[in-house]
């Protein structure tokens, strides 16, 4: 098979659309989080392992691993960063835009190839070879162009923990 990302005739893997990572907040003590529908016919199901697709080789797969560390890091706050409130703006410091945005765009381009139902409603058309080739080049585009946010709620009081921080 054709590898989605190098193009090249590989052993294809069976990739995560979404990191693995990404999921462990859903998990119950049993590894399993519950996958729901806003369908009514579609009845919740217990999963253990996020969406996966024969998508990219091993190679490729180890190439956007390294952006997936790197937004683990992040996200898990293991990179210091420093948050600043400028004028209607909130300043980031100490993330490294191009791994981060590399990082988002392979977000979007794996979930806009997907064949899986739950990613049907993204539809890349022209974009799609766009942002794998931006993707494989390394190249994070402009700031406007295919401008991400990853915003983390990982608790009740998420309001005055950005209150706090922006004192």
């Amino acid at each position: 098979m054709k590898c989605r990302l190098c193009l090249k005739e590989k052993p294809i893997q069976n990739s995560h659309i979404i990191p693995e990572f990404l999921y462990k907040p859903l998990y119950d003590n049993l590894h399993r989080f519950k996958s729901l529908s806003t369908l009514p016919e579609i009845k919740i199901e217990y999963k253990q392992k996020g969406i996966r697709e024969k998508l990219l080789c091993r190679d490729c797969e180890q190439y956007i691993s390294k952006f997936e560390k790197y937004a683990k890091e992040i996200l898990n706050k293991e990179v210091k960063i420093s948050i600043f409130n400028e004028t209607n703006k909130l300043i980031l410091k100490g993330i490294d835009y191009k791994k981060f945005k590399l990082f988002q765009i392979s977000l979007l381009w794996r979930a806009g190839i997907s064949k899986n139902e739950s990613f049907s409603e993204i539809l890349l058309d022209s974009h799609e070879d766009k942002l794998r080739k931006m993707l494989y080049e390394k190249n994070p585009g402009k700031f406007h162009e295919y401008g991400c946010l990853i915003i983390a709620l990982q608790s009740k009081n998420y309001k005055n923990y950005i209150n706090k921080i922006l004192k």
